[in-house]
């Protein structure tokens, strides 16, 4: 059931040609689940008023790059742990194992209670667009996605080995076991039964994990069923300087220019990480159309720059993902300015401006869609309202900086997505947050336990 919505912004993100400029003291009125007016005086006949006085009224965030049902897996384990191998370790030798290991603990219900968990953090922290990649076998996440009220992409992780973990040289393990054609018919199957439920607010599309942990043969036939569904695809890339030794000694080419070789490298694909792509992969993927997703709070935290300025000063489309590490979208945007000022030296480098950009009309362009990431009459209406009259942030001079710099989940006011009131003063109106929480909980404590029986998590890790 849609409602007619009036929000009152002090401050109101709206497009300016292909960017974005602050309007203020308007009304943004929602009709139908779409953006119907943006104007000077109070709308009348509204069923729901918000009603702010110090409320900066933004586009959604669009979260291109999560893993919504593992990240929770290894949640205050990789912290801290040694910088030695630490991309490499940290993938192949706890999250890989970890995620399979809850497909054997797990049955459907514990599942989808870790991916209701790790989704109800991430639209309260004001994304209303996620691209999230999982297990073909956890599907669930489609049905958890619906129930919060999410925008949707479901991307399932598709292998050709699919046996990862680090070898006795501490070094990623490949145990080829062929199942790249069956991965491929699966998530083929996942796409025509879930993409464009919910009204179109569930889609689907590809996910393969990585040019590392996929084969060439398997890569092009994800572009095979991509261009046939007109899906789109993401993939790991550049996430560790092993990933790129194992694709020159395999093929002699870097993994941009194994997506290249293959075809995958197009307006359609977002890349995740790509922070030790070389500065000729990066040229190769603006000059494809492709979009990078930055993650820099799941890099920082292993003593590695993830830095969002060095993509985006190349001409590549650059994204915010938060990679099921940090549900706070704009912690990570203020993350992602720190990373990339410290990293250049130059202050003026990834401003609060540009960040929101990424995280909006940015992302919406990268799904290929004009009609979210941008408060417009038109649009869909997928909105955030932000509260900055809080001590904390008073007084405002630039609201987008005030955000940025001072502002957190806390703040958010309300979160509105197709239309539809899902997050009202810190709380969730869709669902029963608490059981979420105790049930999601619950269910990685069970895969924690086999964990530590099998060696996957360190002694000392996990307290009491």
């Amino acid at each position: 059931m849609t409602q007619t919505i009036a929000i009152r912004a002090r401050w109101v993100l709206v497009p300016d040609g292909p960017r974005q400029r602050i309007e203020t003291d308007r009304w943004v009125l929602v009709e139908d689940g779409r953006i119907a007016a943006v104007t000077a005086g109070r709308p009348g006949g509204a069923d729901r008023t918000i009603d702010v006085p110090e409320a900066l009224v933004l586009p959604g965030f669009v979260n291109l790059h999560n893993h919504g049902i593992s990240a929770l897996l290894f949640r205050g384990i990789v912290e801290d742990r040694p910088t030695a191998s630490w991309a490499a370790d940290t993938v192949y030798g706890l999250i890989m194992p970890l995620q399979g290991l809850a497909m054997e603990v797990l049955d459907a219900d514990e599942l989808r209670a870790v991916t209701a968990l790790g989704l109800l953090g991430l639209v309260k922290g004001g994304a209303t667009t996620t691209m999230d990649m999982f297990r073909i076998a956890q599907a669930v996440s489609f049905d958890a996605a619906e129930e919060l009220g999410l925008r949707f992409y479901g991307m399932p992780y598709l292998f050709s080995t699919e046996d990862l973990g680090i070898g006795e040289d501490g070094r990623p393990r490949y145990a080829a076991r062929g199942t790249g054609e069956s991965d491929l018919a699966r998530a083929s199957a996942l796409f025509d039964a879930h993409d464009r439920r919910a009204d179109g607010r569930i889609r689907a599309g590809f996910g393969p994990h990585g040019t590392d942990s996929c084969d060439a043969d398997l890569l092009a036939g994800i572009r095979d069923a991509a261009a046939d569904r007109g899906a789109k695809v993401t993939i790991h890339v550049s996430q560790s300087a092993t990933e790129g030794e194992t694709l020159r000694s395999r093929y002699g080419r870097t993994p941009t220019e194994q997506l290249a070789h293959v075809g995958l490298l197009g307006p359609d694909l977002v890349a995740a990480h790509c922070v030790y792509a070389s500065d000729d992969d990066l040229g190769l993927i603006a000059d494809a159309g492709a979009t990078v997703a930055n993650c820099p709070a799941s890099f920082a935290r292993g003593a590695v720059s993830a830095i969002w300025q060095r993509t985006a000063a190349r001409g590549v489309r650059t994204g915010i993902g938060l990679d099921g590490y940090s549900m706070d979208t704009i912690g990570e945007l203020r993350t992602a300015a720190l990373v990339s000022k410290l990293a250049s030296g130059l202050s003026e480098d990834a401003t609060a401006r540009d960040l929101v950009a990424a995280a909006t009309v940015d992302g919406a362009d990268a799904l290929g869609r004009d009609d979210i990431g941008r408060i417009a009459p038109g649009c869909r209406a997928d909105i955030v309202v932000v509260n900055l009259g809080a001590a904390h942030l008073a007084p405002v001079s630039d609201p987008l900086k005030t955000m940025v710099w001072h502002a957190g989940t806390s703040d958010i006011e309300a979160v509105i997505v197709d239309g539809r009131l899902v997050v009202e003063k810190g709380r969730h109106l869709l669902v029963d947050e608490d059981a979420i929480v105790a049930a999601g909980a619950a269910a990685v404590r069970k895969v924690w336990a086999e964990g530590q029986a099998r060696g996957y998590i360190r002694e000392g890790e996990i307290v009491g």
